[in-house]
């Protein structure tokens, strides 16, 4: 039983991803009060140059795509759970921080709670690996 809500949660935090998708191909028109900008602290504008803007778009697809094969995974009890949970957490965290815009305000809008997901999936994961198999 929990390992099934346990894949719910982690297909759920997959899905999330979809917004960044929304926000990056413009589907959704950004607002300030919504936190999340899409510039980059490591490259001023970023979100206005194309490449930049289609590379977000193809990692943020392919973080939600491991995430909800991990829950799918674990649900199945593949032996590839694990490794899909650290590598689906660990683009997540990389993709969170990348695209960070440097300013410490609206820090939950920004993704902190999902850094904060990831870094306890990586833990659980490697810590109580036998469970996942």
């Amino acid at each position: 039983m929990l390992k099934t809500i346990f894949s719910i949660v982690i297909i759920l935090h997959g899905l999330i991803h979809i917004w960044y998708l929304l926000l990056f191909s413009k589907v959704v028109k950004y607002f300030p009060e919504m936190g999340w900008t899409g510039e980059s602290w490591l490259m001023s504008g970023f979100s206005e140059i194309l490449w930049g803007r289609y590379t977000g778009i193809i990692l943020y697809s392919l973080t939600c795509l491991l995430f909800v094969s991990s829950g799918i995974s674990l649900m199945a009890n593949s032996s590839l759970t694990i490794y899909l949970l650290n590598i689906s957490a660990i683009l997540s965290s990389v993709l969170i921080v990348f695209f960070f815009d440097g300013r410490f305000d609206m820090l939950i809008q920004k993704g902190l709670v999902g850094l904060i997901f990831n870094v306890t999936i990586i833990f659980l994961v490697n810590a109580f690996t036998d469970k996942f198999i």
